[in-house]
């Protein structure tokens, strides 16, 4: 979620095939208030030579899905099944996570620091020290891994 990973046409086909399968094991309810514009849009994408099938007996995080997959997911997660209280609390942390990658590219790359690394890994350090926050609420990603697991455990 914090990395821009690039993929290639052929991941992306493949991802929107595990994408319409895992949807086949969602509750009727949550697969509802998927726009059909999605759903068309993942079928006129997918690899319709790609295999991919769900072990029923694993679960989600232990199912051999792509990187491309997993954020698809989290989108989904994001877009579709949260309130909006949550939603907003997500798109605040994606926000926050994205302004830290920004703010850390911005010191790798600044030509200023080309030949200061010492104030570079002290800057670095004083961001990890600022990042220490008791969090009691899980994680964006564990919220998503318990819902998608709920959606396996009534089948």
């Amino acid at each position: 979620m914090n990395n821009v990973m690039i993929y290639d046409e052929k991941q992306y086909k493949m991802a929107c095939t595990e994408m319409l399968e895992i949807l086949k094991y969602i509750p009727d309810l949550d697969f509802k208030k998927i726009p059909q514009d999605v759903i068309e849009a993942l079928k006129n994408n997918m690899d319709k030579t790609y295999e991919f099938k769900l072990d029923l007996n694993k679960d989600i995080e232990k199912q051999k899905i792509s990187n491309l997959t997993k954020a698809m997911i989290e989108n989904f997660y994001r877009d579709y099944w949260v309130t909006e209280p949550e939603r907003k609390m997500i798109l605040k942390e994606q926000e926050i996570a994205r302004r830290k990658v920004d703010e850390e590219k911005n010191i790798k790359f600044n030509t200023k620091n080309v030949f200061e690394t010492k104030d570079v890994a002290n800057k670095k350090e004083e961001n990890k020290s600022l990042d220490l926050v008791e969090v009691k609420e899980k994680s964006f990603f564990e919220k998503i891994l318990e819902k998608i697991k709920s959606f396996f455990r009534k089948h």
